[in-house]
């Protein structure tokens, strides 16, 4: 006893999944004309969207591209900026250099002739002084230096000793005209008579002497010219004025006097 061949599943339309009827052709995917044609324009609109998509795709990679290009242009053309600036600071350095060498050499060249010129000078002028110092005319004009440093000497030193004494006369010359201005204020403000105005006439007398001894008479004021007039008036006129050690008539009468005469 045979046992039955297994039946094969019911075929299903592959667009409304409804079994297909028995008994049709092994190649029928569909069970209507209908669901053929709505996958047919289905595939369509797939295959034209894909068409659409591929060329959308193929015109942006190809704008891609050409942004590409021009990045791609315009680095170069920045690159070849960039090394012409970069070749033109080498060719200025390579050029600054060179000249700098140069400059240099000059240097170095200029200084070296000039230490020789130096050097010829120096030897000419050491020559020359070894020539002058032999001759007779360096030993002549030695000795009146000589001569004329010691006469320098000379009259500096006179003019020292000049200055020197005018400071003491000047010194001495204040101390008596001190001397004198006190004397003279002492009797003119004490207005002192007879023995006491002796005394002090005196002293007076003695500092006046000095004054006249150390200076022979000469002097440099009009006041110092009025006081040796009145110790000379005094002096001829001592007897008359003092009279046993007194003053009998007025200083100032005598002197107005002698003076109007």
């Amino acid at each position: 006893m045979t046992k039955p061949r297994p039946q094969a599943p019911a075929r299903q339309c592959l667009e409304c999944q409804i079994n297909l009827p028995e008994g049709s052709h092994p190649r029928r995917k569909y069970c209507s004309e209908r669901c053929a044609e709505r996958v047919k324009k289905r595939r369509h609109r797939q295959r034209q969207g894909h068409r659409t998509q591929t060329a959308r795709l193929y015109a942006e990679l190809a704008e891609a591209r050409a942004m590409q290009e021009q990045h791609r242009a315009e680095a170069a053309q920045a690159r070849a900026e960039a090394d012409r600036e970069r070749r033109k600071r080498m060719d200025a350095d390579i050029q600054r250099n060179a000249v700098r060498k140069d400059n240099k050499r000059a240097r170095e060249t200029v200084g070296q002739k000039l230490k020789e010129v130096h050097y010829r000078l120096a030897a000419r002028e050491a020559q020359q002084l070894e020539q002058f110092t032999g001759s007779a005319e360096f030993k002549k004009l030695s000795r009146v230096n000589a001569q004329l440093r010691e006469e320098i000497a000379h009259r500096d030193e006179v003019v020292r000793r000049h200055v020197r004494q005018r400071e003491e006369d000047q010194r001495i010359n204040h101390e008596l005209r001190t001397k004198l201005d006190q004397y003279i204020a002492v009797a003119q403000r004490m207005q002192i008579k007879g023995e006491a105005m002796f005394t002090v006439f005196t002293h007076w007398n003695q500092v006046m002497a000095w004054f006249f001894d150390h200076t022979q008479g000469i002097v440099e004021t009009e006041e110092e010219a009025e006081w040796l007039r009145f110790w000379s008036y005094m002096h001829q006129h001592q007897s008359h004025i003092f009279r046993n050690g007194y003053m009998e008539t007025s200083l100032d009468d005598e002197w107005g006097a002698s003076n109007e005469t």
